[in-house]
C-alpha cells in the first residue's frame, strides 16, 4: 500500500501528473485543483496516495492534503460515486466548502459541481451528513495557528462564500465566534448562525 509519494513533476496532462520518485515515473489521477497546487511548485511535491484496485486494473489517485483523500474515500461511500466522480467533485469545490455543504444539507451547492446531479447531491448528503471528519494531523497541516485568528477566518470566509452567502451574512457570522475557533468548527458556527435568520 502507498501512503504518499514525493518526488519532482516530470509530465503531467488535464487529469494525471507523473511524478519522479527515486527513479521511477509514478502517473497519478489528480483533480484540477491538485493539478494546479503542484504545477504552482518549482520544487518537489509531496502527494497523499489512493490506490485503487479493480480486476482489470490498479489505478494511483493523488492528494495535495489528507483532507483532500479523506474526502474522496468517503464519496467513494457513497451509492453511484465512483472513483472518477469523486475526483470531479473534488475538482469543483474546494475541501471545506465540500464538507460545509454537505453538513448543512445545501443540495444547490453540490448540484452547481459539474456532473453532479440533484439525486447524486440527494445521496452525499444522506450517506455523509455528520460523518465527514478530518483527520487531527490534516487539519493542522492545512489550518493556520489558532495564534493566527485572520487566517484562519480567511478560510472560513471561502468556505461560506463559495456556499452563496453575502459577504454582510458572512462578516455578521464570523463576528460571533470565539478567538482561536477551528476551522471546520467555525464554519459549522457559522452555518447555524445563518441558517437561523434565513
Amino acid at each position: 500500500m502507498i501512503g504518499f509519494i514525493r518526488g519532482k513533476t516530470i509530465d503531467w496532462t488535464e487529469e494525471t501528473v507523473t511524478i519522479d520518485c527515486g527513479g521511477v515515473g509514478y502517473e497519478l489521477f489528480c483533480s484540477s485543483r491538485c493539478l494546479d497546487q503542484i504545477l504552482s511548485l518549482d520544487d518537489e511535491v509531496k502527494l497523499w496516495v489512493h490506490t485503487h484496485v479493480k480486476e482489470d486494473a490498479i489505478t494511483l489517485f493523488g492528494f495535495f492534503n489528507k483532507n483532500s483523500r479523506e474526502l474522496f474515500l468517503s464519496l467513494l461511500k457513497v451509492n453511484g460515486v465512483g472513483p472518477k466522480l469523486a475526483q470531479k467533485i473534488l475538482s469543483g469545490i474546494d475541501e471545506m466548502a465540500l464538507s460545509a455543504a454537505i453538513e448543512s444539507g445545501n443540495i444547490a451547492a453540490l448540484t452547481s459541481i459539474p456532473k453532479v446531479g440533484r439525486k447524486t447531491a440527494e445521496q452525499i448528503v444522506i450517506a455523509l451528513r455528520g460523518k465527514v471528519k478530518f483527520s487531527e494531523a490534516s487539519t493542522r497541516s492545512q489550518a493556520a495557528p489558532v495564534s493566527s485568528l485572520a487566517k484562519n477566518h480567511g478560510h472560513i470566509y471561502s468556505a461560506l462564500s463559495n456556499l452563496g452567502f453575502s459577504n454582510i451574512q458572512i462578516n455578521e457570522a464570523i463576528g460571533q465566534l470565539e478567538d482561536g475557533v477551528e476551522v471546520e468548527a467555525g464554519i459549522r458556527q457559522c452555518l447555524l448562525s445563518l441558517n437561523s435568520l434565513t
